[in-house]
């Protein structure tokens, strides 16, 4: 038998798709991505935010006076002026409630699931 001819040429064309298929039905490991929350009207949106380890959140201030994103213990912008943005990296998996520290009544929550295995 020539080389690359018979049963041996025509076994491997299963094998490839078999890797190829097997490639393409793995699930990818999470990527981290960066999710905005705006400041805007004296509340953040989206209020509520699922989010995973590793991603980035950016508070971004519309409004034309300054703010916090404060979640006791955890993370605190410190003041975030007119125009201006904060960024934090979600750490450990877990819910996060925060606040305005200057308008308490302006409240968020980062919802945060374990990683993907």
């Amino acid at each position: 038998m020539k080389p690359g001819t018979g049963s041996a040429a025509a076994g491997a064309i299963p094998r490839t798709l078999l890797v190829l298929l097997l490639a393409a039905c793995s699930r990818p490991a999470d990527v981290p991505k960066t999710l905005d929350v705006a400041i805007r009207n004296f509340g953040f949106t989206p209020d509520t935010l699922r989010v995973s380890p590793g991603d980035t959140i950016a508070f971004h201030n519309y409004d034309v006076v300054p703010h916090t994103a404060t979640a006791a213990g955890t993370f605190d912008s410190d003041s975030i002026g007119a125009n201006a943005e904060w960024r934090w990296v979600v750490g450990d998996a877990g819910r996060y409630d925060y606040i305005c520290a200057y308008h308490p009544t302006m409240r968020g929550v980062l919802l945060t699931d374990h990683p993907s295995e």
